[in-house]
């Protein structure tokens, strides 16, 4: 079986790339890419029982993994004309990724014909890097604010629903504190008759012994 031709960037590769994406197009891919790479916080056991009382929003973080396939379909699609699946897997950023498409770009730079296209090429792709990295800061910033995430906590609690749903969950809470106080107090009474008992049975050995 023929092993498969590793990805090489050529010089007429780079004369054919693009070296600007309009700055409409850089936000609408920043936009999309922040939707899709941020993804909820694996919750814990306390917020699922306080869920039960009260749903308060998600915690939102970046998954790093999917940010990297979106950036490099969109390199090598866009910049470097290459034609890539859409759905662009793991496996297929490792065929790209491991004979470094960065460096070789980086290698013809001493070329005086096609030097000035990796320049604008390179400069263009941080622009848009640095685009998408303020776009998923600021959305996952807003998701996460503390203040936003207790007013929008405040306005659920607020429906009668989850005051019903509160309201129950406090009367059961002082129901069993009650039951456990109730419980504490008949365990002081039988350990009073305990130690009256035994009160009693040491002071009728005394009586005893002093009669005989």
């Amino acid at each position: 079986m023929a092993q498969k031709k590793k990805f090489e960037i050529t010089e007429e590769l780079i004369k054919g790339a693009a070296t600007y994406i309009p700055l409409e197009d850089k936000m609408a891919f920043a936009e999309a890419v922040a939707e899709s790479v941020l993804e909820p916080v694996e919750i814990s056991a306390q917020k699922i029982q306080s869920d039960e009382v009260i749903t308060l929003p998600q915690l939102w973080e970046e998954n790093p993994q999917k940010k990297q396939l979106f950036l490099m379909q969109l390199f090598l699609r866009h910049y470097l004309r290459v034609e890539v699946p859409d759905n662009f897997s793991t496996r297929d950023y490792d065929e790209y990724a491991k004979v470094h498409p960065m460096n070789q770009l980086e290698r013809f730079k001493g070329n005086t014909e096609v030097k000035h296209i990796i320049f604008d090429l390179l400069a263009d792709y941080k622009e848009l890097k640095k685009l998408l990295d303020i776009k998923i800061f600021n959305l996952k910033a807003t998701r996460n604010d503390a203040l936003e995430r207790f007013l929008a906590g405040v306005n659920l609690l607020s429906t009668p629903d989850n005051l019903k749903a509160l309201t129950s969950s406090l009367k059961q809470a002082t129901e069993q504190l009650q039951q456990r106080g109730a419980d504490i107090a008949k365990l002081q009474v039988a350990a009073g008759k305990l130690e009256t008992q035994a009160s009693n049975a040491e002071t009728k050995k005394f009586v005893s012994e002093k009669k005989s």
